[in-house]
């Protein structure tokens, strides 16, 4: 047997598996950057619908405060309630603490107010306190004559 031969079959075995362990590690190191990638845009894509929910949760919750600020909707206990459609996925409930009283004038009394809203599809939750006035304004003008005496250049 040529010495020769066999020492250049050795050499190309070797190159061989040099060549299949590349490619093995280049296989894996490309394994491993996809699933990084892939969970980094799955962790991405749940925080922004996150965000999502808390932002309309917090619309939400900041019309509710401004139905009751603009007596709409009365500063009571109430709820838990459904939104009206499309928002129906929805709850809100309402909250009234006791009136702050506002010193020699009852005028600047205020209450505490706080607005849970929930979505029933997630576990999202959204809270807003505000300080409300404790009573109705003392100006009885409706809001719809405002509106009407603002269309036609007059205020009543």
């Amino acid at each position: 047997m040529n010495p020769l031969f066999s020492s250049s079959q050795a050499r190309g075995s070797r190159r061989t598996g040099a060549v299949l362990l590349e490619v093995i590690l280049a296989l894996i190191l490309f394994v491993a950057a996809a699933t990084v990638i892939s969970s980094s845009l799955s962790a991405s894509i749940a925080t922004l619908e996150r965000m999502r929910r808390d932002t309309h949760a917090a619309n939400l919750a900041t019309t509710v405060v401004a139905e009751v600020e603009m007596g709409i909707r009365p500063a009571a206990n109430a709820g838990p309630e459904p939104f009206p459609p499309p928002f129906d996925q929805w709850m809100f409930e309402v909250m009234v603490d006791g009136g702050v009283p506002g010193g020699e004038e009852e005028a600047f009394a205020l209450r505490s107010l706080e607005v849970v809203v929930r979505d029933t599809e997630s576990d999202t939750v959204y809270r807003l306190f505000q300080q409300v006035p404790a009573g109705p304004p003392k100006d009885d003008t409706d809001l719809f004559d405002l509106l009407e005496g603002a269309k036609t250049g007059g205020l009543p």
